[in-house]
Protein backbone atom coordinates (compact mmCIF):
# COMPACT_ATOMS: atom_id res chain seq x y z
CA UNK A 1 0.00 0.00 0.00
CA UNK A 2 3.19 2.68 0.76
CA UNK A 3 5.07 3.78 3.68
CA UNK A 4 3.85 5.20 6.98
CA UNK A 5 6.10 8.39 7.28
CA UNK A 6 6.74 10.12 10.68
CA UNK A 7 8.40 13.20 12.06
CA UNK A 8 11.29 10.85 13.99
CA UNK A 9 14.26 13.78 14.99
CA UNK A 10 13.98 16.96 13.22
CA UNK A 11 10.37 17.62 12.57
CA UNK A 12 10.70 21.33 11.24
CA UNK A 13 12.44 19.51 8.34
CA UNK A 14 9.78 16.93 8.44
CA UNK A 15 7.04 19.90 8.49
CA UNK A 16 8.66 21.62 6.04
CA UNK A 17 7.71 18.85 3.51
CA UNK A 18 3.92 19.28 3.82
CA UNK A 19 4.36 16.05 5.51
CA UNK A 20 1.91 14.93 8.52
CA UNK A 21 1.93 12.58 11.51
CA UNK A 22 0.94 9.15 10.01
CA UNK A 23 0.85 10.21 6.34
CA UNK A 24 1.13 6.66 3.71
CA UNK A 25 3.32 7.99 0.39
CA UNK A 26 1.78 5.96 -1.85
CA UNK A 27 4.02 7.00 -4.63
CA UNK A 28 6.93 9.46 -5.48
CA UNK A 29 7.41 11.05 -9.17
CA UNK A 30 4.66 8.36 -10.84
CA UNK A 31 6.53 5.42 -9.13
CA UNK A 32 4.25 3.18 -6.86
CA UNK A 33 5.56 1.90 -3.63
CA UNK A 34 4.09 -1.25 -3.96
CA UNK A 35 6.13 -3.23 -4.96
CA UNK A 36 9.81 -3.37 -3.29
CA UNK A 37 11.36 -4.10 -6.80
CA UNK A 38 10.93 -0.51 -7.70
CA UNK A 39 13.18 0.92 -5.57
CA UNK A 40 16.51 0.70 -8.09
CA UNK A 41 13.84 2.77 -10.57
CA UNK A 42 12.70 5.48 -8.04
CA UNK A 43 17.03 5.91 -7.16
CA UNK A 44 17.58 6.35 -11.09
CA UNK A 45 14.72 8.63 -11.43
CA UNK A 46 15.26 10.86 -8.25
CA UNK A 47 19.00 11.11 -9.22
CA UNK A 48 18.62 13.75 -11.44
CA UNK A 49 14.95 15.30 -10.74
CA UNK A 50 14.51 18.43 -9.65
CA UNK A 51 11.29 18.19 -7.82
CA UNK A 52 9.57 15.25 -6.05
CA UNK A 53 5.78 15.34 -6.43
CA UNK A 54 4.58 12.50 -3.25
CA UNK A 55 1.39 11.09 -3.66
CA UNK A 56 0.01 10.24 0.40
CA UNK A 57 -3.00 9.11 2.11
CA UNK A 58 -4.01 11.18 5.05
CA UNK A 59 -6.60 10.13 6.63
CA UNK A 60 -7.61 8.02 3.83
CA UNK A 61 -7.83 10.89 1.25
CA UNK A 62 -5.22 11.44 -1.62
CA UNK A 63 -3.28 14.16 -1.30
CA UNK A 64 -0.12 15.15 -3.47
CA UNK A 65 2.93 16.79 -2.09
CA UNK A 66 4.99 18.56 -4.53
CA UNK A 67 8.60 19.52 -3.17
CA UNK A 68 11.33 21.40 -4.85
CA UNK A 69 14.94 19.29 -4.40
CA UNK A 70 17.25 22.59 -4.86
CA UNK A 71 18.31 21.60 -8.48
CA UNK A 72 19.56 17.65 -7.63
CA UNK A 73 21.86 17.01 -10.59
CA UNK A 74 23.41 13.55 -11.49
CA UNK A 75 26.75 12.23 -10.41
CA UNK A 76 28.54 9.90 -10.86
Amino acid sequence: KGYRVSAGRDKKQFESLAFQANDVVTGVNGIELTDPGKAMELYRVMRSAEEASFNVLRGGDPVTLTVGLGGATDSP
